[in-house]
């Protein structure tokens, strides 16, 4: 693994003399009465000091970016297609890349509707007067 990331780390030569007394630290951590229990990858960067294990501190990060599964990138892709198809003609490229990451983190940033649609108002008065006038419009049918 630490091949794979040599480019990252301090000193490939060290990984394997790091991890020996990482195993050595927690062989002697096991063996106190009330030990430290590592119980996710987590828990195990944070015991992990950078002083005493740069690279396998780093080789840890590392791995903590790695996606467990490919469900999310997978979703990504199928919004960004979405996105694509319905929006692509009238968008400008920096517009689309705003909606993209907002449609595949809109649980992360809500949005506060009555401040877009104050917003709108306010850079668009004629639209949003014929926008009004829409909705006068539709209520009165639906009287």
């Amino acid at each position: 693994m630490a091949t794979l990331w040599e480019e990252d780390l301090e000193n490939i030569n060290l990984v394997e003399a790091e991890f020996i007394r990482w195993c050595d630290k927690w062989n002697r951590e096991n063996a106190k009465e009330n030990p430290v229990v590592l119980s996710s990858l987590t828990a195990a960067i944070k015991e992990c000091k950078v002083a005493s294990f740069p690279n396998l501190h780093k080789l840890l990060r590392l791995v903590l970016t790695l996606p467990i599964t490919t469900a999310e990138c997978e979703r990504s892709m199928s919004r960004l297609r979405t996105l694509k198809t319905y929006l692509r003609s009238t968008l400008g490229s920096e517009r689309f890349n705003e909606l993209t990451l907002k449609r595949m983190h809109h649980r992360n940033y809500p949005v506060d509707v009555m401040a877009a649609v104050d917003t709108f108002a306010k850079r668009f008065r004629t639209k949003m007067a014929l926008l009004t006038q829409s909705l006068l419009n539709e209520e009165n049918v639906d009287e």
